[in-house]
């Protein structure tokens, strides 16, 4: 299912989320070099990683991905629950086997 729906006084409501839209150009490749990053480092006992964002933004830039819209895209992603923004700089992921 990729939208919830919730009956709110007698009309349906959408609730906003990652299935609100689906992810840009930009958001995906950030995401896939995080995510290629992430695999490569130890993680926590939590099964988290800690990234310095410039590294997964580096690895992005090498994939096409201009730098101003790398910077625009933690928050959303941040948002959508896919990443953690952590200390100034750095992000945290959650990896799922």
């Amino acid at each position: 299912m990729s939208t919830c729906l919730v009956e709110a006084a007698g009309q349906p409501v959408t609730l906003p989320g990652r299935g609100s839209k689906p992810l840009g150009e930009a958001q995906t490749t950030v995401l896939a070099a995080a995510r290629e990053l992430a695999r490569q480092t130890p993680t926590d006992p939590d099964g988290w990683v800690t990234l310095a964002r410039m590294d997964v933004a580096k690895l992005a830039k090498e994939r096409g991905v201009k730098k101003s819209s790398t910077h625009s895209t933690w928050q959303s992603l941040q948002s959508r629950g896919y990443l953690r923004l952590v200390e100034p700089g750095s992000v945290r992921l959650r990896l799922t086997q």
